[in-house]
């Protein structure tokens, strides 16, 4: 033996650094706001998000179909649109109005130009497992 290898020190002073370099950077992205604070909130991301997860996750029936039934084919659009329409104004507070863009169609009332809207894209499965890409758009009167 020819003398002592300082490879095995190095190598755990690297370890070390970068583990706390890993947390720093968790800690960082665990830390950051979910959305930029602009001075206001009013409430529609939380309430878009609401609306989306009762609407995915309910039991489905004809007068109140879930989101993915009704998106399930251009013929059950047709058919559970206007029934998951009256469905999400009954979820609405007063002032609150909705647009749900899909690529069947759309329901609801389009903003007017300048309006402050808050629009929350979501995907959908329709058959043979065809990605939807849609949105609920939220906005005050």
């Amino acid at each position: 033996m020819s003398g002592l290898c300082d490879d095995g020190a190095v190598h755990m002073l690297e370890a070390t650094v970068s583990s706390v370099l890993v947390v720093a950077v968790v800690f960082y992205i665990n830390s950051a706001p979910l959305w930029p604070v602009d001075g206001r909130d009013d409430g529609l991301r939380l309430l878009s998000s609401d609306i989306l997860s009762v609407l995915q996750y309910r039991a489905n029936s004809p007068e109140h179909p879930s989101i993915g039934f009704a998106l399930y084919s251009q013929e059950q659009w047709r058919e559970c649109g206007n029934a998951l329409g009256s469905d999400i104004e009954r979820m609405l507070p007063a002032g609150v109005y909705y647009c749900l863009d899909t690529p069947y169609g759309s329901i609801g009332r389009i903003p007017s130009d300048g309006m402050s809207v808050y629009s929350r894209p979501f995907v959908a499965f329709g058959n043979a497992g065809k990605m939807l890409d849609c949105r609920l758009i939220l906005w005050r009167a």
